[in-house]
């Protein structure tokens, strides 16, 4: 998973891999996709240069780029959705652990399946893509992490250190 920007710059079959650049000329992204004129007109995508900023320097240096992983499977609370889970009231947001991996951090932590990630490293978790930007912007593997989660109605942190996304 990589954020994306949205633009109504073209980006047009043959310039992916071209700067996106802002009104004062700075570059804010790297040309990723296009959609089809058949689909709509002028929607393009870039990768943000943060990201970038990121991922290259490990390309250049290891061929490739690591992504960091928890192992969890699940999907992101509103109040509607816990609500199915028959979550307490007071649970409207988070992510909820529906999965998780055999032999990952997830499982080597203790995390259960029905528990709710309402913060990560105190980064709060309440929608998607919350979760995915983190592990997008901020962390790597090998990074110790701590999860604020609701279990059985109690709040519990959970220390991990994130793999390699297999």
């Amino acid at each position: 998973y990589v954020p994306m920007l949205q633009t109504d710059a073209a980006i047009n079959p043959g310039n992916s891999g071209g700067p996106l650049l802002n009104s004062r000329g700075e570059v804010v992204g790297v040309a990723t996709a296009g959609i089809e004129k058949s689909v709509a007109e002028g929607v393009g995508f870039a990768v943000p240069s943060t990201i970038v900023k990121r991922i290259v320097p490990q390309l250049i240096a290891n061929g490739v780029y690591k992504h960091p992983y928890i192992g969890i499977y699940g999907e992101y609370l509103d109040p509607i959705i816990a609500s199915t889970y028959g979550l307490p009231k007071d649970i409207t947001s988070g992510f909820i652990i529906t999965q998780i991996a055999r032999n990952s951090p997830a499982e080597k932590s203790g995390l259960k399946v029905k528990d709710v990630i309402v913060a990560i490293d105190n980064y709060p978790i309440r929608k998607d893509p919350d979760l995915n930007y983190l592990m997008a912007y901020k962390y790597s593997p090998g990074d110790m992490v701590v999860l604020t989660v609701i279990r059985d109605g109690k709040t519990v942190n959970i220390s991990l250190t994130l793999a390699e996304r297999p």
